[in-house]
């Protein structure tokens, strides 16, 4: 079929987009600890041992290469990030470019095989789709090493396919040849299970699915049932081998094997694992999967009769069975492999990208359906919940459990991810409602009509459904609202104390209620109804079948999660920038050591000579110069974690009475110093533990027992500015002046009371941890605490006392000196406006 070629330009600009979003980001984020390290050190030492990259060796490099026990999985990921560093030198970027190129070969091979055999539109979805899953992006980005899984995965699946499916024999063959290149790949990455015997089972059950479903398919069932022996055979072989190693000793992998058998974590089980992988694993893609399934499987015509538009039915419904069945037999086998193997990734993303690829791509005429959309905006819901509640489950895309992903160290992560579902699941919530008519054919005019007609079917239908159940209950609801509104304004009028002690929200809610339910119950069906109609001419402007245009807006939001969460996490992660500020501030012959981490991090970031400690106060003494210097007027500089500052400030200033200064925080990681002249210091503790102490805003003197003393307080805007008053349910942050005496317990933690009669604000768990707690303040510290301090609305202006102290379980800190009441600082008043 001839296409326009302002159409092709497109497809080909798209498709070098995507590409580029999948390989470019290799360099944003510094190399992550311990998965990317151990197999960055692994490859360097194959370089060195296998591929004669002697100027990569090292002094602490063991004399023998490493063995498959040492790998964990096959060679193949190793020997090509070998190559690349024997090749361009060390460097992350030079690590992660053979992972991106193998998982670029495997999405074009999907990309490819779509183009082919259904529409060019459904191989590029299918290509952005694979490139913005994170399950496949981020190996793609990463040096874990099983992007040559994924990537081979996807050139088998794709080859076999295209072999059962193509007519000309040269073409056929050229398919082969690609299955061939990813059934070796695979088996060279994680051996005969996951590479050989899953790619040939899943595309050998689509070709007998594909024979009994045409019965003018003969050639099908013959190379179906040669590619299921031949996958049998395969599994059998990885059984016999891998049946001894269970009592084998731990670390020995056989190369038909490919997988570390260890046993899996503890509390993880093999069905919930996997499950991880598809729905964090690809989300927000995730959501449309299920859709994708039913339409592509159980959405197509008869594969019977020979015209043109039944031959078209037959190839898509026949590409979606051998995709359908590529990834439940690559989940088959991944769960099987799951209590036996602790890093595994699930190798089946190609396959279901494909399948949302030609679900979306507009060319399927199967009816959509309301269910599909609601399924769409509630799998989005609680997908988006789950991860922005646990944002560390999205680590689970790397295949390790035991690995956690710093999303919690990027605030905006949670919204990140409710944000993305929401964009994501917008449009094809839209797409996916049917339309009562041909929206095309109609006016303006005549469309909002028919908005006005479809309010009053709606609430035709609502009277009809369950026999007039569903309208008896909404009445009763309704009834309830409106006696609970009745009862509300009864009590303001005669100052019930069970109505006036509500919030002024919940008063408002049970006012408001009888009539804000039945006009949202209207308004919403018709305010989604014409947001429809405005994404359908959108799309008809277009020229774009709807399902498409929300299938692009679906890769625009997933891309927001594969380009911008995970890579700001990972740059926070990692302590790339922190050495990058060492190597750009440092003068020649001062010392680096680091806190937690492996010397073979900075090799990877600058070539620096470091020592490595495995704690905090293992590393102060030398960062204090207690060995002596090492270089005559050197200053030494320290790398740890952000978790590590409040320890080591805490033994600084019991050396030197004064905080230990930080060259650079601009990640979790941090860059401290012995001697900051000529430097600004950047310490985040700054302002929690003060070198020159500066008065309150409200200064007061008070004492607990002989542990600390009250210096006063104030309160901050959310701009920073002292204010005399606050406002109720405006934010603002109220700060605690106290220094310490003498050592207090572990247990006690501040508290704030803000009460006036029976109404009380209690922010006991209202105080920021801000890396300095009081089990690690020295006699002397100035300290200042900080509560968030925000009223609810039925605090009412006036004055009201501010209580301050410390509890532990049931007791209080006593107060010895200065106003209290039951053991609490009278602070003084806080005026409420």
């Amino acid at each position: 079929m001839h296409r326009p070629r302002s159409h092709v330009a497109v497809h080909v600009a798209a498709l070098l987009v995507v590409a580029s979003a999948l390989v470019l980001p290799i360099a944003h984020a510094g190399i992550g600890e311990p998965f990317e390290l151990e197999v960055a050190e692994l490859s360097r030492r194959v370089a060195v041992h296998a591929l004669g990259a002697s100027e990569l060796r090292q002094a602490r490099d063991a004399a023998a290469p490493p063995t498959l026990g040492d790998l964990g999985m096959g060679e193949l990921p190793f020997v090509a990030i070998g190559l690349a560093f024997r090749t361009f030198g060390l460097g992350t970027e030079v690590g992660r470019l053979p992972m991106a190129l193998f998982a670029l070969a495997g999405a074009a091979s999907v990309g490819g095989l779509l183009a082919r055999f259904a529409s060019w539109r459904a191989g590029l979805l299918a290509f952005a789709v694979l490139a913005t899953c994170p399950v496949y992006a981020l190996h793609a980005r990463t040096m874990a090493g099983d992007a040559v899984t994924l990537g081979g995965f996807a050139m088998s699946m794709a080859g076999l396919t295209g072999a059962f499916l193509e007519r000309r024999p040269r073409l056929a063959s050229g398919w082969l040849i690609l299955a061939a290149a990813g059934l070796v790949t695979g088996f060279a990455s994680r051996g005969l299970l996951l590479g050989v015997a899953a790619p040939l089972l899943g595309a050998g059950l689509g070709g007998l699915a594909l024979s009994a479903s045409s019965p003018s398919e003969p050639r099908a069932r013959r190379a179906g049932v040669v590619a299921i022996l031949a996958g049998l055979l395969a599994a059998a072989w990885f059984a016999h081998r891998a049946i001894p190693l269970a009592s084998a000793p731990e670390g020995v992998v056989l190369r038909v094997v490919g997988v570390a058998l260890g046993g899996a974590p503890e509390g993880v089980g093999s069905f919930d694992r996997f499950l991880r992988h598809l729905g964090h694993g690809l989300f927000p893609w995730s959501v449309v999967v299920p859709i994708a399934f039913a339409r592509v499987l159980f959405g197509g015509a008869s594969l019977g009769g020979s015209s043109p538009q039944s031959e078209v039915a037959r190839r898509r419904v026949a590409l979606g069975g051998f995709l359908a069945t590529s990834a439940l037999v690559s989940l088959a086998a991944c769960t099987a492999l799951a209590p036996h193997a602790r890093d595994l990734p699930w190798t089946g993303a190609a396959a279901v990208a494909a399948l949302v690829g030609l679900a979306f791509d507009g060319e399927d005429a199967t009816p959509v359906s309301p269910a599909a959309s609601l399924v769409a905006v509630f799998g989005a819901a609680i997908l988006a919940a789950d991860l922005a509640r646990e944002p560390d489950r999205a680590w689970a895309v790397l295949g390790s459990e035991e690995a956690t992903f710093p999303l919690a160290l990027l605030p905006a992560a949670p919204t990140w991810f409710l944000a993305a579902a929401a964009a994501f699941v917008v449009p094809f919530s839209l797409a996916l409602w049917p339309a009562d008519l041909d929206e095309r054919s109609l006016s303006w005019t005549a469309r909002a009509r028919d908005l006005v007609l479809g309010a009053r079917r709606a609430v035709g239908a609502v009277g009809a459904a369950w026999d007039g159940w569903l309208a008896f209950s909404l009445v009763v609801v309704e009834a309830a609202l409106v006696g609970l509104a009745a009862m509300v304004v009864l009590g303001e009028w005669r100052s019930w104390a069970s109505i006036t002690g509500l919030s002024q929200h919940t008063r408002r809610a049970f006012t408001h209620g009888f009539w804000l339910v039945p006009v949202l119950v209207i308004v919403a069906p018709a305010t989604f109804g014409l947001t429809r109609r405005l994404f359908v001419e959108l799309a008809r402007r277009l020229g774009r079948p709807v399902e498409s245009l929300a299938a692009a807006l679906g890769v625009l939001a997933a891309a927001s999660v594969t380009l911008g969460v995970y890579p700001a996490a990972a740059s926070r992660a990692s302590p790339k920038d922190v050495l990058a500020a060492y190597q750009s501030l440092r003068r020649p012959g001062e010392p680096l050591g680091l806190v937690g981490m492996r010397p073979q991090v900075a090799l990877f970031h600058g070539g620096a000579d470091v020592r490595s400690f495995s704690a905090a106060a293992a590393a102060f003494p030398w960062l204090a110069g207690d060995d002596g210097p090492e270089v005559a007027g050197a200053r030494r500089w320290l790398v740890i974690k952000g978790k590590d500052l409040g320890k080591v400030n805490a033994l600084h200033r019991a050396r030197f009475g004064r905080n230990v200064p930080v060259a650079d925080a601009a990640s979790q990681s941090l860059l401290l110093v012995d001697d900051a002249t000529g430097l600004t210091d950047r310490s985040p503790l700054a302002d929690v533990v003060l070198d020159a102490p500066t008065p309150p805003a409200r200064p007061l003197s008070a004492r607990f027992e002989a542990s600390l003393e009250v210096l006063g307080w104030e309160i901050l805007s959310e701009e920073g500015a002292v204010v005399e008053s606050i406002t109720a349910r405006e934010r603002y942050r109220a700060r605690f002046f106290v220094r310490a005496l003498a050592p207090i317990a572990p247990s006690f933690r501040p508290f704030l009371h803000v009460d006036r009669g029976r109404l009380r604000w209690n922010g006991d768990d209202h105080f920021v941890d801000r890396g300095y707690p009081p089990a690690l303040w020295q006699a002397g510290d100035v300290v200042v605490l900080e509560c968030s301090l925000r009223l609810e609305a039925n605090f009412g202006a006036g004055d009201y006392d501010v209580f301050f102290g410390f509890f532990a379980g049931g007791s209080r800190l006593a107060v010895t000196e200065g106003p209290a009441s039951a053991d609490r600082v009278r602070m003084g008043l806080l005026r409420v406006e």
